[in-house]
């Protein structure tokens, strides 16, 4: 369904161009042997919104991660969310916590020490990793999620 209305809302134009690969991001190798529809002559963004906590093992999502990062040019960048509990309180946490142990949800939150192990090597873009609800707020807005309402961390980082 993710992929029919992706392709109802992507087009292009001459001054650039956006697709999407429609692959399991647990293998890595078969996301960089279709990379021929990416022009690596030139930085390309990767953006992973949503995705890496339903992958459970941490060490192997950073992995999998640094294995796309490292395959793009110069110059690149990284655009990501993560579920976390570090804004829940306490009672929250242990709501979500059993919700995983119970199989009830497959959504694995890292802290922001294991968020940032992500942009390891990588230029942060300003305001750096925080919660998406404060990243670059609308000012104008009259009112947005609390960081425990999304409890989501997001980030934005620059390949050297």
């Amino acid at each position: 369904m993710v992929m029919v209305h992706a392709r109802a809302l992507l087009t292009s134009t001459p001054e650039g161009q956006t697709r999407y690969l429609e692959k399991d991001l647990r293998n890595p190798a078969e996301i960089l042997n279709s990379l021929e529809i990416l022009d690596l002559s030139q930085p390309v963004a990767l953006i992973l919104v949503a995705v890496t906590h339903f992958l459970p093992d941490h060490a192997r999502s950073v992995e999998i991660v640094r294995t796309l990062v490292d395959a793009l040019p110069s110059g690149s960048y990284l655009t990501m969310t993560l579920a976390t509990t570090d804004f829940l309180t306490p009672e929250l946490k242990a709501n979500w916590d059993e919700s995983l142990r119970s199989g009830r949800s497959d959504v694995h939150p890292r802290t922001h020490a294991e968020f940032s192990q992500f942009f390891t090597g990588l230029n942060l873009i300003p305001p750096g990793i925080s919660a998406i609800s404060e990243w670059r707020p609308n000012p104008s807005a009259s009112e947005h999620p609390t960081p425990v309402e999304a409890s989501l961390f997001g980030a934005v980082a620059q390949k050297p």
